[in-house]
């Protein structure tokens, strides 16, 4: 007898909290429409932010000449051997270098500065260029380019003896 009450009780159980599981989802619905994790993973990647942001490395001008208009340094294929290789280690140096900024470590952006200008501008003997912060929509940005905004971090010249 012990066992059968056992059984049905767990049983009943089961059956109320497939239910209780159902109002929930249901009618458990949260006013600012965010998920009730985590119980209710539904939507994981059902929608996207719409808005993004790189720190990246923009250039003006390369051995005086000034470009019709500030270029990012990835797109200068034809000047600059790491942009050609798509050096993933740039945006990484650009992230850390926007941090310094931002921290006011005037030695740590010395550092960066050099390594850049040394290391990813070593084709050009002068450069004008600034780190920026790109703020877009990823969808716009593959389809036309498009960005809806660039902050200025800070803008820099490569000395010819840099």
């Amino acid at each position: 007898m012990n066992k059968y009450v056992s059984y049905r009780l767990s049983r009943q159980l089961g059956a109320f909290l497939i239910c209780a599981y159902t109002l929930m989802a249901v009618f458990g619905t949260r006013p600012d429409g965010l998920e009730t994790f985590p119980f209710f993973n539904w939507s994981l990647f059902s929608t996207s932010s719409g808005v993004r942001s790189d720190v990246v490395v923009r250039v003006h001008s390369i051995d005086g000449r000034e470009l019709s208009s500030p270029r990012l340094y990835y797109d200068m294929k034809e000047t600059f051997m790491h942009a050609r290789r798509q050096d993933p280690n740039l945006f990484k140096i650009a992230d850390r270098l926007m941090i310094a900024i931002r921290e006011n470590d005037s030695a740590v952006v010395s550092n960066l500065r050099g390594l850049i200008e040394r290391r990813y501008m070593a084709e050009a003997s002068t450069a004008k260029y600034d780190l920026s912060v790109l703020i877009y929509n990823p969808v716009d940005r593959l389809q036309t380019g498009a960005v809806k905004r660039i902050m200025v971090l800070a803008t820099y010249e490569k000395a010819a003896d840099g």
